[in-house]
């Protein structure tokens, strides 16, 4: 899901992306409370989270959801 979370992030330069490595970044993951099954795609707004992405999305369903939360507030 890299390719698909780069392409959201280049397509939407008004966003803010973090990406994280499960085995590397502990803390974050610990922090942003991502367990066992991968890849987690997280939308927040300051610091609350509108929305979790479990497992493998396909491109559209996630910009879909970004656009759901832009055109709501």
């Amino acid at each position: 899901m890299i390719g698909r979370f780069r392409q959201l992030r280049d397509r939407n330069p008004d966003i803010a992306f973090v990406e994280y490595d499960y085995d590397i970044d502990l803390e974050a993951v610990k922090a942003h409370k991502v367990w066992k099954t991968l890849p987690v795609l997280i939308l927040y707004e300051g610091e609350t989270e509108l929305c979790r992405f479990i497992g493998e999305k396909s491109y559209k369903e996630i910009a879909a959801k970004v656009e759901e939360l832009r055109d709501g507030q």
